[in-house]
């Protein structure tokens, strides 16, 4: 039958949350925001959560396994999932699975041994971090290129009755995601986060099919989990103050620190934040000035070193910063 009556469009499922009030299941959701503002904290923050079947920041979610597509590579995501599990007192888990590397989402054939090994597992979320990674080859301002992409990522969402949700940059010029306008034209919902000193803030920009969610507020968290080693979680603000957690440049440049096994020279840390020069440097004397990094001169280079993890977590415990 072609045309279906109200009758039959009364008998139709309805849609069902995988977080409630803010992504629905079975959509393609859009999570855009400046580099360096946090995106991948938050990101993966919702697919432990969902993996490990407990609510998300307050709110309630659809439990199961997630695929997290990391195509800038692992080796920052396996500091941080260890951060989380020591942060949430979890020893596995057990339905979360990792793609290292880009899944080249203009490829067919790829697209398609991707989705045929992940049925396997049944995820109710898939995450794509980040578009710009994934789109090798294509122009994120061709609404062809765009066009494609999205095709393909759609045919994930059917195959695998999953949520896929895709972590992006924003425009440089004007407060939009970067790229064709097709993008935002075609997905469920679209999300805006940003960062304002140490909080970040998820908005929503679009909703289709319910009413758009007030805006959401976290901060990032020192964890240690090491000797010399931290990370970052997102907490929950309570009502507490911006000063309370860490700004997301300041995650970055631990982030990378901590990668590099806690020391690196200044140039080469500079190009593992990601940051802006400018940022870059206020970041540093930020974390200098907090006594969570070290400037040292060493080999006729300025080398900067991670000071002990406890230095770090009095960030966010409260206690005097040395």
């Amino acid at each position: 039958m072609l045309f279906l009556d109200d009758i039959a469009l009364d008998n139709l499922p309805v849609p069902k949350w995988l977080v409630d009030g803010v992504i629905s299941e079975n959509s393609l959701v859009v999570l855009y925001g400046k580099p360096g503002c946090g995106k991948s904290f938050v990101a993966l923050d919702l697919a432990l959560a969902i993996a490990t079947s407990r609510s998300w920041q307050g709110r309630q979610i659809t439990r199961g396994s997630v695929l997290y597509v990391a195509a800038e590579g692992l080796t920052g995501l396996v500091a941080r999932v260890r951060g989380w599990k020591r942060e949430h007192d979890v020893e596995r888990v057990r339905r979360a699975r990792f793609h290292s590397g880009a899944l080249h989402m203009l490829n067919y054939s790829e697209v398609n041994a991707f989705i045929q090994e992940a049925k396997e597992l049944s995820p109710v979320l898939v995450i794509i971090d980040t578009l710009a990674r994934c789109m090798v080859g294509g122009d994120e301002d061709s609404a062809q290129d765009t066009g494609t992409f999205i095709e393909y990522a759609d045919r994930i969402r059917t195959a695998l009755k999953a949520t896929v949700l895709i972590l992006h940059h924003p425009a440089k010029r004007i407060r939009t995601e970067r790229g064709s306008s097709a993008l935002r034209g075609a997905v469920d919902t679209m999300i805006e986060q940003s960062s304002s000193g140490r909080m970040l803030t998820l908005k929503c920009e679009k909703q289709k099919d319910a009413a758009p969610f007030d805006s959401i507020c976290f901060k990032l968290k020192p964890v240690a989990i090491g000797d010399s080693m931290t990370t970052c979680v997102v907490v929950p603000t309570d009502g507490e103050s911006a000063a309370d957690g860490i700004s997301p440049s300041e995650a970055n440049v631990l982030d990378a620190l901590k990668c590099a096994g806690g020391r690196m020279s200044s140039q080469r840390l500079a190009r593992a934040s990601g940051l802006k020069e400018r940022t870059f440097y206020r970041t540093l004397k930020e974390l200098i000035q907090h006594n969570s990094i070290k400037k040292t001169n060493r080999d006729q280079r300025v080398w900067y070193e991670i000071v002990e993890p406890e230095a770090v977590a009095a960030t966010a415990t409260g206690l005097p910063r040395r």
